[in-house]
């Protein structure tokens, strides 16, 4: 028997991950992370990411919305989950926040934060299941 030398990473070994769809409290934005540099086309994602050993979900999506925004994460709801086209567990989230909310991206030359309205989010290409969540919440 042979052992594959490729070191695991956490998140191979984790397939669960956390995912907010983060609203004004209007509804009139949505906020995206935008992956920078600018590519073409544009990658995007929703803020959250993949849970830590021992870490609880609901741990999980404030760190991870701290550690993308550099901020406080919103009060949050846990509103479903579903299955990532590459075969993670996501568990969807629903927050408020305000427009005018300054970020502080840790790694703003990875991934900024972005408002989006909805026309423009519509015309985005992003994961279908982040596209769902965010169009069945948008009220």
């Amino acid at each position: 028997m042979t052992l594959d030398p490729t070191p695991l990473k956490l998140r191979d070994l984790h397939r669960i991950s956390t995912k907010a769809a983060i609203f004004t409290p209007d509804y009139s934005h949505v906020l995206v992370m935008h992956m920078v540099p600018d590519t073409s086309p544009a990658i995007y994602g929703l803020p959250g990411g993949h849970m830590d050993k021992d870490e609880k979900p609901d741990e999980t999506i404030v760190r991870e919305i701290h550690e993308e925004l550099g901020i406080t994460a919103p009060t949050l709801e846990h509103v479903d989950f579903f299955m990532h086209e590459n075969g993670k567990v996501v568990l969807a989230y629903k927050g408020i926040l305000p427009f005018d909310s300054e970020f502080e991206p840790s790694n703003p030359a990875k991934e900024v934060g972005e408002w989006l309205t909805k026309s423009e989010f519509k015309a985005i290409a992003i994961e279908p299941g982040y596209k769902k969540l965010v169009l069945e919440h948008w009220q």
